[in-house]
Formats: structure tokens, C-alpha cells, sequence
């Protein structure tokens, strides 16, 4: 199977397979689309679901922009003959699965089916969508009798299989469109809803009656044309009209696609691939992907230079346009290459941050909170996580929204193989907590991230236990859960603002002299105590090097990590016991 266009084989024959997103679920009727190319050559095979899939693409996203479906309470002229075509494609185009599909692949389980009596079932309403394996699901939960007319003509040409299902079918087609010249359109009702809600309509049919007599005429057509074929008439299946063509496909398309095609994506990377969309949408006018060329590219490069005084800021706003049509090329298949894959804005590699100095962290720390327990009034502040976090930043080297997203079941021990006792650690981690059905979900920046880190001496001794195990005594899930954070951003976003200010309070106002240089720090200290390399990545939750062998088979114990993690210090730095001790003590 060519997993870029679905396709995949049945008696030589080529089909293309495309999946419904989830929320369309419901609207469409069915989890996927699937349908036969007609052909067993594979570069035709290819050619060809290329195109079906990018115009199915199209249509799903259009009908996830617009899930409501559009009320419409008189329909026009044209409306009314496109629902009657719709109709009466979806009818031909079911007998072409009957007639093509069922023998081949489905005939021992059709026939066993008809022996039970219930191939009546064939003739109930079915969607564009249905197919053969549909079909066997709905005999098996069916009891409806075999409905055909006395009158039935001969199905010439056909095997028994095919005749007997046919008859089914194409009976119930004959006797949902004597109904409706009687008068009765509810089948009819069924069958144009189906086709309205495709076309992200919502039909008032009760004021449509007369719609709804026009859609009547072009069932009882398609029942005639079934009868035709049996005949041995050539009647053609029409082609659907195209949704849209990748020559008219936008980026906007493509970034509700990009934003469904992974089970998780981080709100905070959404808003930004989002408020880079924007930016090509005003430089480009929202041009069609097909009309981008490489020039292009390039002067969209210079006009976000202009725009943002940072160059790594600007040229994270192409990378992520570039991603987008990265999506658009080699997934979806819309446009044949990526015209902008060698666009790019020159940025700095000198790194901005640097550790912090002894000097800077004494200043820090001997602020009241850290030296009278004195929690800030902020409520960005997080309450008591606000004493906690710039120390478990200071001896963990954990990022701030994965301390922020800590939970106390992420507090444990584990035994040690080399002494007596156990090592308490942290484990950071998106798992969600087996005990907890609310367990809210977790990002982590990669899956390298996820990690243990056992508890640094000094943390300890500063009676980091006693506050897990406070909390975990008053009933709390989060470890800090006085720490809030936005929806759309990450879940250290308030605290890094208080902190911002906290420490420009205390005179220590340089540029990159946040929370995240803490890490920079810790890394640096490990380096200069000659900690081992591969330790230092598996602590801070970096991707190691080296070889694919030595990144996915190494792993440190925890008596390694804990034997690096003792390495870390800060002589000079004499942080007091504030947190109170346990009544019990």
C-alpha cells in the first residue's frame, strides 16, 4: 500500500482508501471513503487517487469549517438539480459495487448471507460511501424480506450472487419510487438529507415538498437505469462534480488537515503554526498553493525580516508555513512539490543564554520568599509553587511548564541496586494517572522528554517530601495546584510572567536571565563535575547522540542518574530551611 494516496490492491484491481476525520463522523455516515480506481496499472492507480484524495480532503474540510451545516429554507433551482443528480449518482454508483466488487471479493460471505434469507436487507437506503463489507453488516443485523416485483426482468450476465443481491437492490429501488409517484417521500426525504448534509446543507424540506417531487423523478430515472443495465444497456455512473482541485486548494485547507492528522498537538504550537498561516494569508493574499512560486518564497522571507526585530522569530514564522506546505506536498498530495523548501532566513547560532552566576543566584534567593517563606500576593505567582519551582529549577534542570504539570503520583521510589533503601524520584511523563478519570492531559516538549530524575540532597533537606506528602494528605492530583495556565499556551505561561517580574524586582534585569537559563545552569554545572554525557541527556530530557543503537537501547539507572545528579552544587550558595516541618516532627 502507497500510504500517501491509501491505495491498496483486491484482485489485482487498485482502490483508493481515504479516512473521515473523527468529527465527520456523524455527518458523513460512514469512517472512511473508499473506491475503486478501475485500473491494475500502479502509476495510473496513483495518478488517479491522487486527485480523489486531494478533492476529498477538500470537501472534509469544508464540511469541519462548517459542521453546523448551512440552513437553507427555499432551496434554488440549481440546488434542487444538484440533490437529484446527487441522488441518482448514489444509486448507480452502488449497483457499480454490486456488480464489480461483490463476486470477486465478497461471494462466499454474500452467499452465505442469502441463505439466511436476508438479502432484502441490499434494498435499504446506503450511502455514496457504502461498501461491501457495510453491506455485510447491515444482512447480519437485518430481518427484512427479499422485496421484488412480480414483474422483475431477467438479469442477464450476471453470477447468482450478483443476480440475487441485485434483485434486492434494485427491487427496493423500484418500490421507494412507486411510493413516491403515490405520494410517499419519505425514502426519498432520506436519500436527498444524505445528499444535502454532503453538500453542508440543512435541508427545511417541510418547505421543499416540491424539491423534494423533483428528487422523486430523478430516483425513479436511476431505478429505470438499473433495468436498462440488467438489459444489457451501457448506462454510465455520472462523475460527482469536483469539491475542489488542488489548483484551487488554499493553505488554510491544508492547516485544518496538518491540525487533525496527529492524535496530539500542543495548543501552544497550533497558535503559532495559526498566526503563521495568517502572515502568508496577508503577504500572499491567501493565493491558491498552486500558484506559489520559489521568488515568492523568497520575498515572503524578507517581508517577515522586516516585520520582526528578531531573525529567529521571523524565521520561525516561514519554518512553520514551510511545514504546512511540507503537509500539502508529501501527505495530502495537493501540489507536487514544495516551491519554498529552500527558502530560509539566517539567524545567529551564538547562544543567547548563559548560566547563572553564583553571585546572581545568591541575589536571587535571598529574597524574603526564600528566606521567610514570604509567598507572593500574585495569583500568576501559583502560591506555594512559586518557593518550590526556582528551586526544583535550580537541582532538576526540568523545563518550567513540565514542573508546573507535575501530579503527586509522579513522586516515587524506586529500589536501589547497589545500597540499601530506595532513590526518590520524580517522574515527568504524559501518562495519565490510572486512578484519576479526569486526569487532565499533559505536553511534553518531546518524547525524549519523558523522563525520571531522582531528588537532589539539597531538595530534601529543604523538605520537598514533606510538601509532596502534604499535598498528597490533603487530597490534591496536582502537586501545585494553585498554579494556573491558559488554554492556548503552556502550562508554565503565568508562572514565567511572575517570575519575569520577581526578578527584575531584585535588580537582576539582563536579557535571558529567565527561568529556562536555570537549565543552561544546571547542564553546565553537570559538565564542569565531568558527569557522564549520555546521564546529562537522560536527567535534563535532551535527545542523545551518537548512533540509533546507543539513543533508543541506552537507558541510566537510577542509582546513575542519582550518582550524577549528587554532583550538582553551588558553592557559595546557602539556601535555609523555610518550608515548615510536619506537625508530627
Amino acid at each position: 500500500m502507497a500510504k500517501e494516496t491509501g491505495l491498496y490492491q483486491r484482485e489485482g484491481v487498485f482502490y483508493v482508501r481515504v479516512m473521515v476525520p473523527k468529527p465527520l463522523h456523524d455527518v458523513l455516515g460512514a469512517k472512511e471513503y473508499r473506491e475503486s480506481l478501475h485500473t491494475r496499472d500502479r502509476s495510473e492507480a496513483k495518478a488517479r487517487a491522487a486527485a480523489i484524495r486531494a478533492a476529498k480532503l477538500a470537501q472534509f474540510e469544508t464540511l469541519r469549517r462548517n459542521r453546523k451545516l448551512t440552513p437553507l429554507d427555499a432551496l434554488k433551482p440549481e440546488q434542487v438539480e444538484a440533490l437529484a443528480a446527487a441522488v441518482r449518482r448514489d444509486v448507480l454508483k452502488f449497483d457499480d459495487l454490486i456488480r464489480i466488487e461483490a463476486p470477486s471479493t465478497w461471494g462466499a460471505s454474500w452467499t452465505a448471507a442469502l441463505a439466511g434469507g436476508k438479502a432484502g436487507a441490499i434494498g435499504k437506503l446506503l450511502p455514496l460511501d457504502t461498501t461491501a463489507q457495510d453491506v455485510l453488516d447491515l444482512l447480519d443485523s437485518s430481518e427484512h424480506p427479499l422485496d421484488t416485483p412480480a414483474d422483475w426482468d431477467p438479469l442477464a450476465g450476471l453470477t447468482p450472487v450478483q443476480r440475487e443481491v441485485a434483485a434486492g437492490y434494485h427491487g427496493r429501488l423500484l418500490t421507494e419510487a412507486q411510493a413516491a409517484v403515490a405520494g410517499d417521500l419519505s425514502k426519498v426525504r432520506a436519500r436527498a438529507d444524505h445528499a444535502a448534509r454532503l453538500l453542508g446543507w440543512q435541508v427545511d424540506w417541510a418547505a421543499n415538498r416540491s424539491a423534494l417531487q423533483a428528487i422523486a423523478g430523478s430516483l425513479h430515472a436511476a431505478a429505470s437505469d438499473l433495468l436498462r443495465r440488467n438489459r444489457g444497456e451501457p448506462v454510465e455512473t455520472p462523475a460527482a462534480p469536483q469539491q475542489a482541485s488542488p489548483s484551487v486548494a488554499k493553505l488554510r485547507d491544508v492547516f485544518g488537515l496538518w491540525e487533525g492528522a496527529e492524535l496530539k498537538r500542543p495548543r501552544n504550537t497550533v497558535e503559532k503554526y495559526r498566526r503563521s498561516l495568517e502572515l502568508f494569508e496577508e503577504f500572499t493574499g491567501n493565493a491558491p498553493l498552486a500558484s506559489l512560486r520559489t521568488a515568492q518564497g523568497f520575498e515572503f522571507s524578507t517581508w517577515l525580516r522586516s516585520k520582526f526585530d528578531s531573525p529567529k522569530t521571523a524565521n520561525d514564522r516561514l519554518t512553520a508555513v514551510k511545514t504546512l506546505l511540507n503537509f500539502a506536498a508529501q501527505r495530502l498530495e495537493l501540489i507536487p512539490r514544495n516551491p519554498w523548501q529552500g527558502v530560509s532566513i539566517a539567524t545567529s547560532k551564538r547562544a543567547v543564554r548563559r548560566p547563572w552566576t553564583v553571585e546572581e543566584l545568591e541575589t536571587l534567593f535571598a529574597a524574603p520568599l526564600f528566606t521567610d517563606f514570604r509567598l507572593p500576593d500574585s495569583t500568576k505567582a501559583g502560591g506555594e509553587a512559586a518557593y518550590w519551582l526556582p528551586i526544583l529549577g535550580l537541582f532538576t534542570g526540568a523545563r518550567l511548564s513540565e514542573l508546573c504539570q507535575l501530579r503527586t503520583v509522579d513522586f516515587e521510589r524506586a529500589d536501589s541496586a547497589t545500597e540499601a533503601g530506595s532513590i526518590p524520584l520524580l517522574r515527568i511523563t504524559e501518562a495519565p494517572d490510572p486512578e484519576e478519570e479526569d486526569d487532565a492531559p499533559r505536553s511534553l516538549k518531546t518524547d525524549a522528554a519523558q523522563r525520571i530524575v531522582p531528588l537532589h540532597p539539597e531538595l530534601i533537606r529543604l523538605g520537598f517530601l514533606d510538601y509532596c506528602a502534604a499535598r498528597k494528605a490533603a487530597g490534591d492530583s496536582r502537586l501545585f495546584p494553585d498554579v494556573r495556565s491558559p488554554e492556548s499556551d503552556t502550562a508554565g505561561k503565568y508562572v514565567s510572567e511572575w517570575f519575569g517580574k520577581f526578578r527584575k524586582a531584585r535588580g537582576l534585569s539582563r536579557r535571558y536571565l529567565d527561568f529556562h537559563a536555570l537549565r543552561h545552569t544546571v547542564r553546565t554545572r553537570l559538565v564542569d563535575a565531568h558527569a557522564p554525557e549520555p546521564t546529562i541527556d537522560a536527567l535534563l530530557g535532551h535527545e542523545g547522540g551518537g548512533s540509533t543503537g546507543r539513543r533508543v537501547y541506552t537507558h541510566a539507572s537510577p542509582s546513575a542518574l542519582r550518582d550524577a545528579i549528587q554532583r550538582l552544587s553551588y558553592p557559595g550558595l546557602n539556601l535555609p530551611r523555610v518550608y515548615p516541618q510536619p506537625a508530627a516532627a
